[in-house]
């Protein structure tokens, strides 16, 4: 199995800025939707698994939020049902306001310093693990299931395969990927079950989807896998707990990326993602460990210290050069805050 451990963290110093930037104001846009959990019913079984849950399974509190780890499959979620509609019939808005999905410079710029370096993973895999160059790639037809903006359908594009179909949910996002990639390539899907299988892909894509799908959804993804033919790929990344949990569930006085109770409110572990794996006859082929962790912490610490470094005792740049040494040993010892996996249907 192919394991890779770590990445430059230059690659997403703007959208972390932009994070630190909007601080205050998103610290209370969290604070204010997650209260809305409060006020829901306890699950009663799993989200991910389906087992029965008992409310004593639960393993820590985060802004008045309970969360539990499920004891069948080590998934780890919030006590309180999600709303329907929740998060963004809250926000008043959706994913399309997340990532700008009108500037071409912007969609572009992330596309390369984001999107193109997993499908640069993504190739080593094939050819590690399976033997198969770029020529072999562009035969296969994939599907990339919350496709978002077209970020990576662009990367698949520019890389020569063009046998690519995106799905999503948001009309908005929907239209902006046919767009920035100049070719009608994303569907609205209404039937994720269906959507998937009818197109009968030999690769299945879905970049940090699976936390967002409730029961119902986590069942129709399910399905399609295991409905796919024997060789089917299935590549995905998904947030995990790890340092960042423990830091951002430590420190409330920032707004958090990893544990949010709003956009995240499920969290995986190494068990749960074996335990989607055996269950649905996957097997894992590669890995991907990385993670924002060491930029959060040392980030929140610069803000917070500020003084202390703009009077020069400390030099900034050599502050700011600890994060990728940071981040390693954080990955190395798989506490990161993000899995990417490549697996293969048996």
């Amino acid at each position: 199995m192919l394991t890779k451990f770590s990445k430059p963290s230059d690659d997403i110093f703007f959208e972390h800025q932009e994070l630190k930037n909007q601080n205050d104001a998103k610290l209370q846009e969290q604070k204010r939707v997650s209260t809305l959990l409060l006020a829901e019913d306890s699950r009663e079984a799993c989200v991910f698994c389906g087992a029965k849950n008992k409310k004593k399974n639960a393993i820590f509190v985060h802004r008045n939020i309970d969360y539990f780890c499920c004891v069948n499959c080590g998934h780890v979620q919030t006590q309180n049902k999600t709303p329907k509609e929740y998060p963004f019939k809250y926000l008043k808005h959706g994913f399309e306001k997340i990532y700008d999905t009108g500037d071409a410079h912007v969609f572009n710029s992330r596309t390369q310093r984001i999107y193109q370096p997993k499908l640069e993973w993504i190739k080593c895999c094939f050819q590690e693990e399976l033997e198969l160059g770029i020529d072999e790639l562009s035969e296969l037809k994939w599907l990339e299931v919350g496709c978002g903006a077209g970020f990576f359908i662009k990367a698949l594009l520019d890389a020569g395969i063009s046998k690519v179909v995106g799905l999503d949910t948001n009309l908005t996002l929907v239209a902006a990927a046919n767009k920035n990639c100049d070719k009608v390539s994303a569907k609205l899907s209404k039937n994720l079950h269906h959507d998937i299988v009818s197109e009968s892909p030999n690769v299945v894509v879905a970049f940090f989807v699976l936390e967002h799908l409730e029961s119902a959804e986590r069942a129709a993804l399910w399905s399609a896998l295991d409905n796919l033919a024997k060789g089917t790929i299935f590549i995905f990344s998904v947030p995990c707990v790890g340092f960042s949990t423990i830091f951002e569930n430590s420190f409330d006085g920032f707004a958090a990326r990893n544990l949010d109770n709003v956009i995240h409110t499920q969290l995986f572990t190494d068990r749960s993602i074996s335990f989607m794996l055996d269950k649905l006859g996957y097997s894992l082929c590669g890995e991907w460990l990385f993670g924002q962790d060491g930029q959060d912490l040392l980030g929140n610490l610069a803000t917070r210290s500020n003084k202390l470094l703009q009077c020069g005792a400390i030099e900034l740049n050599d502050f700011n050069s600890m994060i990728d040494n940071l981040q390693s040993v954080i990955d190395r010892s798989r506490m990161c805050d993000a899995r990417h996996i490549f697996c293969i249907k048996n």
